[in-house]
């Protein structure tokens, strides 16, 4: 069984770990500050991914038995089918978003693949991210144009691969959302509401994961742009007719001029 372990060194836990063995999946995680004012979580010591049982069907049904926290305290954690908050998946690509058992304030998304070969979901791209309290100027803030239902949050973002790109968003509340661009290759057949997105004056599409969390998702010049995450509908549509052309440099912000 083929094991990935990813060990966190005391001296940069507060800014986010480090790797003592690059990963097979790509990772990415953002800088972290406890707060004085937090009691203390037990400290993590190491992240291990381990390949999902053949009977996983879904990166959800695989995530559960993957990922596995080691404590410094020798306390272990996998996530559970109540940390999946959103599984959106067009074909053979797929953004999982969970609530990571590393801490109360800790979310991981992963991008998986479908293999040809093994016809199996495969973590391709990890990003761990931590939501928690933090000086306000550690925040971002919504000055450039995203319309969000958060006035400041943290924003990761990362390449994925050459043709796939994956900004995660969220705040304290519990907001949570990833925009995921990646080049459109066929036809796609994934049952979806049409809408039209009002001031972008084109179609999109309204899907439901089989967590009843909504997803969102459009075409723009070869590219497929999916939003998902734990907002509303409404709140998706809202994000999602905002978004500026997906070759603009600003990408996913509408700076003003």
């Amino acid at each position: 069984m083929k094991r990935i372990t990813i060990l966190c060194c005391t001296a940069l836990l507060l800014t986010g770990g480090c790797t003592t063995k690059e990963p097979t999946a790509k990772e990415k995680q953002t800088p972290t500050k406890t707060t004085k004012k937090e009691a203390p979580e037990p400290e993590v010591k190491a992240i291990e991914y381990r390949d999902p049982p053949a009977s996983a069907k879904t990166p959800a049904e695989s995530i559960i038995h993957q990922m596995i926290v080691h404590f410094k305290n020798g306390e272990k954690k996998k996530p559970t089918k109540a940390d999946i908050i959103s599984e959106a998946t067009i074909g053979r690509q797929s953004i999982l978003t969970i609530h990571s058992p590393e801490g109360k304030n800790n979310y991981a998304f992963f991008y998986y693949e479908k293999k040809k070969k093994t016809n199996t979901w495969e973590i391709s791209y990890i990003i761990r991210q931590r939501m928690g309290p933090r000086p306000k100027d550690m925040w971002d803030s919504n000055e450039e144009g995203l319309q969000l239902p958060m006035k400041t949050f943290d924003k990761l973002e990362a390449d994925v691969n050459k043709d796939a790109h994956l900004w995660t968003l969220g705040d304290t509340k519990n907001n949570i959302v990833s925009i995921f661009t990646f080049k459109r290759s066929g036809a796609i057949t994934d049952p979806a509401k049409e809408i039209v997105l009002k001031s972008k004056k084109q179609e999109a599409y309204l899907s439901v994961d089989t967590f009843n969390n909504p997803f969102l998702f459009y075409f723009d010049s070869g590219k497929v742009v999916m939003l998902s995450g734990n907002l509303s509908k409404e709140q998706l549509v809202h994000l999602a007719d905002g978004l500026p052309s997906v070759h603009s440099s600003y990408f996913p912000r509408s700076p003003k001029s």
